[in-house]
């Protein structure tokens, strides 16, 4: 619901150039009723554990009281030792009605664990190859040698580009939305790697970089739609430029 949420309020303008506030309501409105009623069988459940755990408790206490009273009154035992036996099975039974009062808790939290070791230990698709180094300085030389992406199997996005920018050349890459150009543009920075051919920097294979080399560059790329880092635009600049970063 959070997701919706969020994905309807960052992308309103699209919302609202396309009419789409019925659809996303919906799709709220939906999703909220799932999780009303996901919650509230939860609710009961865990009410039920935990008043059949109380209800337990209760009848082995009776049972406990019920015995002790029979050896009080033949006299193998004292008032007094009952009296502490059923503080010792109050003691005991503690744990039991804790886990009962917080199962609902400890399901959550098991199932958030989960998600986030499934998350940590994934191998993100574009990382540093073994033997990788920093870049030197750059000249700016970039050639893409036959190079094809595809976001799906069978989608291509960009197929067979064969092209080169010289340095201090200005390019423009011009097409109707969904053609690729934003896709051409993060191949440079490799926030993508190419499914197929290679992307080369003065005259190495990008990959031969370190990550954080390309996105060093003088050069950056803002990509549409994302916003900048808070405060003005000097953090922004400082927070990519170590040398900025220093000097302040």
């Amino acid at each position: 619901m959070a997701a919706t949420a969020a994905e309807s309020i960052g992308a309103v303008k699209v919302v609202h150039a396309l009419s789409l506030e019925g659809t996303f309501a919906q799709a709220f409105t939906k999703q909220s009723r799932k999780n009303l009623a996901t919650g509230a069988a939860a609710t009961r459940l865990e009410a039920a554990l935990e008043r059949t755990v109380d209800l337990l408790i209760a009848v082995a206490t009776a049972l406990v009281l019920w015995s002790g009273a029979h050896f009080v009154l033949r006299g193998a035992m004292t008032l007094g030792d009952l009296v502490v036996f059923l503080a010792y099975l109050r003691t005991a039974f503690r744990p039991a009605k804790d886990f009962a009062k917080y199962t609902g808790r400890l399901a959550k939290a098991s199932a958030a664990g989960e998600r986030v070791v499934d998350l940590l230990d994934r191998t993100p698709d574009v990382r540093d190859l073994p033997g990788a180094v920093p870049a030197p300085p750059l000249r700016g030389h970039v050639r893409f040698e036959g190079v094809g992406f595809a976001y799906d199997p069978g989608h291509a996005a960009l197929e067979a580009i064969d092209c080169a920018v010289e340095p201090g050349q200005h390019v423009a890459l011009v097409g109707p939305s969904g053609s690729g150009k934003s896709t051409f543009a993060s191949l440079i920075l490799r926030l993508y790697d190419p499914t197929a051919g290679r992307v080369l920097i003065d005259g190495r294979d990008l990959r031969e970089y370190t990550l954080a080399s390309p996105r060093r560059m003088r050069r950056s790329r803002r990509p549409p739609g994302l916003p900048t880092l808070t405060g003005s635009s000097w953090r922004s600049r400082r927070a990519t430029t170590p040398s900025l970063a220093s000097a302040a």
